[in-house]
Protein backbone atom coordinates (compact mmCIF):
# COMPACT_ATOMS: atom_id res chain seq x y z
CA UNK A 1 0.00 0.00 0.00
CA UNK A 2 1.34 3.44 -0.95
CA UNK A 3 -0.16 5.43 1.91
CA UNK A 4 1.49 7.95 4.16
CA UNK A 5 0.18 9.75 7.22
CA UNK A 6 -0.35 13.50 6.88
CA UNK A 7 0.73 13.99 10.49
CA UNK A 8 4.25 12.80 9.70
CA UNK A 9 6.80 15.14 8.22
CA UNK A 10 7.64 14.26 4.64
CA UNK A 11 11.26 14.24 3.57
CA UNK A 12 11.86 16.46 0.58
CA UNK A 13 14.34 15.36 -2.03
CA UNK A 14 16.19 18.07 -3.94
CA UNK A 15 15.87 18.01 -7.72
CA UNK A 16 18.86 16.79 -9.71
CA UNK A 17 19.82 20.34 -10.60
CA UNK A 18 20.37 21.40 -6.99
CA UNK A 19 23.32 23.54 -5.97
CA UNK A 20 25.10 20.74 -4.11
CA UNK A 21 25.79 19.15 -7.52
CA UNK A 22 27.58 22.31 -8.62
CA UNK A 23 24.67 23.58 -10.70
CA UNK A 24 22.37 26.52 -9.98
CA UNK A 25 19.07 25.67 -8.29
CA UNK A 26 16.02 25.11 -10.46
CA UNK A 27 13.91 28.23 -10.80
CA UNK A 28 10.21 27.80 -10.17
CA UNK A 29 7.71 29.51 -12.42
CA UNK A 30 4.48 30.18 -10.53
CA UNK A 31 1.85 31.10 -13.12
CA UNK A 32 -1.39 32.82 -12.06
CA UNK A 33 -3.39 30.14 -13.88
CA UNK A 34 -3.09 26.86 -15.73
CA UNK A 35 -5.60 25.32 -18.15
CA UNK A 36 -5.13 21.61 -18.97
CA UNK A 37 -7.64 19.83 -21.20
CA UNK A 38 -9.21 16.37 -21.06
CA UNK A 39 -11.59 14.86 -23.62
CA UNK A 40 -12.85 18.19 -24.99
CA UNK A 41 -13.09 19.90 -21.59
CA UNK A 42 -10.76 22.62 -20.33
CA UNK A 43 -10.13 22.69 -16.57
CA UNK A 44 -9.39 26.11 -15.07
CA UNK A 45 -7.04 26.37 -12.08
CA UNK A 46 -6.13 29.67 -10.44
CA UNK A 47 -3.26 30.37 -8.08
CA UNK A 48 -4.57 30.76 -4.51
CA UNK A 49 -1.31 31.24 -2.61
CA UNK A 50 2.43 30.65 -2.70
CA UNK A 51 4.26 29.01 0.23
CA UNK A 52 0.93 27.44 1.18
CA UNK A 53 -1.16 24.29 0.97
CA UNK A 54 -4.85 24.51 0.06
CA UNK A 55 -7.53 24.05 2.72
CA UNK A 56 -11.30 24.19 3.08
CA UNK A 57 -13.52 26.72 4.88
CA UNK A 58 -12.77 25.01 8.22
CA UNK A 59 -9.00 25.15 7.66
CA UNK A 60 -8.71 21.41 6.95
CA UNK A 61 -6.37 19.96 4.35
CA UNK A 62 -7.72 17.62 1.66
CA UNK A 63 -7.09 13.97 0.89
CA UNK A 64 -4.38 13.79 -1.72
CA UNK A 65 -3.02 11.61 -4.45
CA UNK A 66 0.66 12.35 -5.07
CA UNK A 67 2.77 12.18 -8.22
CA UNK A 68 6.55 12.29 -7.80
CA UNK A 69 9.06 13.98 -10.13
CA UNK A 70 6.67 16.44 -11.79
CA UNK A 71 8.72 19.21 -13.45
CA UNK A 72 6.34 22.19 -13.17
CA UNK A 73 2.90 23.56 -12.29
CA UNK A 74 1.43 23.04 -15.76
CA UNK A 75 2.48 19.37 -15.81
CA UNK A 76 1.07 18.91 -12.29
CA UNK A 77 -2.32 20.25 -13.39
CA UNK A 78 -2.21 18.09 -16.50
CA UNK A 79 -1.45 14.92 -14.51
CA UNK A 80 -4.21 15.61 -11.95
CA UNK A 81 -6.67 15.92 -14.83
CA UNK A 82 -5.38 13.30 -17.31
CA UNK A 83 -3.48 10.60 -15.39
CA UNK A 84 -6.55 9.62 -13.35
CA UNK A 85 -9.98 8.05 -13.93
CA UNK A 86 -13.00 10.04 -15.10
CA UNK A 87 -14.34 9.76 -11.55
CA UNK A 88 -11.23 11.27 -9.98
CA UNK A 89 -11.08 14.04 -12.60
CA UNK A 90 -14.68 14.96 -11.79
CA UNK A 91 -14.02 14.98 -8.00
CA UNK A 92 -10.82 17.09 -8.14
CA UNK A 93 -10.79 20.23 -5.95
CA UNK A 94 -7.36 21.58 -6.93
CA UNK A 95 -3.72 20.76 -6.40
CA UNK A 96 -0.63 21.68 -4.39
CA UNK A 97 2.75 21.73 -6.14
CA UNK A 98 6.20 21.75 -4.55
CA UNK A 99 8.82 23.16 -6.89
CA UNK A 100 11.64 22.05 -4.59
CA UNK A 101 10.73 18.37 -4.20
CA UNK A 102 8.80 18.19 -7.52
CA UNK A 103 5.81 16.64 -5.73
CA UNK A 104 2.35 17.18 -7.17
CA UNK A 105 -0.63 16.60 -4.85
CA UNK A 106 -4.08 16.25 -6.46
CA UNK A 107 -6.67 17.28 -3.86
CA UNK A 108 -9.98 15.53 -3.09
CA UNK A 109 -12.79 15.68 -0.56
CA UNK A 110 -12.77 13.33 2.41
CA UNK A 111 -13.78 9.75 1.41
CA UNK A 112 -13.08 10.11 -2.36
CA UNK A 113 -9.77 8.21 -2.42
CA UNK A 114 -9.58 4.48 -1.78
CA UNK A 115 -6.64 2.08 -1.53
CA UNK A 116 -7.51 0.74 -4.96
CA UNK A 117 -7.63 4.19 -6.60
CA UNK A 118 -4.38 5.15 -4.91
CA UNK A 119 -2.60 2.00 -6.05
CA UNK A 120 -3.89 2.39 -9.61
CA UNK A 121 -3.21 6.07 -10.27
CA UNK A 122 -0.77 7.64 -7.80
CA UNK A 123 2.73 7.21 -6.40
CA UNK A 124 1.40 7.83 -2.86
CA UNK A 125 -1.76 9.01 -1.08
CA UNK A 126 -2.86 10.54 2.19
CA UNK A 127 -6.28 9.59 3.52
CA UNK A 128 -6.02 11.45 6.85
CA UNK A 129 -7.08 14.99 5.95
CA UNK A 130 -10.82 15.57 6.02
CA UNK A 131 -11.28 18.67 3.87
CA UNK A 132 -14.62 19.07 2.11
CA UNK A 133 -16.06 21.45 -0.43
CA UNK A 134 -14.42 24.13 -2.47
CA UNK A 135 -10.91 25.32 -1.64
CA UNK A 136 -11.38 28.53 0.29
CA UNK A 137 -8.03 29.23 1.89
CA UNK A 138 -4.51 28.05 2.50
CA UNK A 139 -2.05 27.40 5.30
CA UNK A 140 1.65 28.23 5.32
CA UNK A 141 3.80 25.46 3.91
CA UNK A 142 7.26 26.40 2.64
CA UNK A 143 7.87 25.73 -1.08
CA UNK A 144 4.28 24.59 -1.75
CA UNK A 145 1.89 26.42 -4.07
CA UNK A 146 -1.91 26.09 -3.87
CA UNK A 147 -4.08 26.06 -7.01
CA UNK A 148 -7.89 26.00 -6.89
CA UNK A 149 -10.11 24.45 -9.56
CA UNK A 150 -12.42 27.33 -10.48
CA UNK A 151 -14.33 25.65 -13.29
CA UNK A 152 -14.36 23.61 -16.44
CA UNK A 153 -15.74 24.33 -19.89
CA UNK A 154 -16.44 22.38 -23.05
CA UNK A 155 -14.32 23.52 -25.93
CA UNK A 156 -15.81 24.42 -29.32
CA UNK A 157 -16.71 21.24 -31.15
CA UNK A 158 -16.02 19.23 -28.00
CA UNK A 159 -12.46 18.47 -29.12
CA UNK A 160 -9.64 19.70 -26.93
CA UNK A 161 -6.24 20.59 -28.24
CA UNK A 162 -3.52 18.59 -26.54
CA UNK A 163 -1.51 20.92 -24.28
CA UNK A 164 1.07 18.49 -22.90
Amino acid sequence: MKTFCAALALVQVAPASATFLGINETSCDVPDETRPTRDGERFKFNLMAEDSECNDSSGRLYQLGRFYDVPDVDQCAWQCVNEVSDYLASELRGFDFNCDSLNCDCLYDDTVLTDSLCDTYFDACSFEPQGKGSISGSAYAKDWTCYKLVGAELLAGGVAEETM
